[in-house]
């Protein structure tokens, strides 16, 4: 009876903190991948779509 508690209580757990990780890591990602793709955009603007031509020139 102790074992099964305690298995209810770590899946309760585990889905708490997946409820948890769900709700904080979609913003965090989601602004994550949205400044990755403004800074690639940025680089690439301003290196004339094609940065790896420029390093090879040089």
């Amino acid at each position: 009876r102790c074992i099964l508690f305690w298995g209810i209580g770590s899946d309760f757990l585990v889905f708490k903190i997946v409820y948890l990780f769900r709700i904080f890591a979609l913003p965090i990602i989601s602004i994550y991948f949205s400044f990755i793709m403004c800074l690639t955009m940025v680089c690439l603007s301003s290196y004339g779509l094609l940065p790896l031509g420029h390093l090879c020139q040089k």
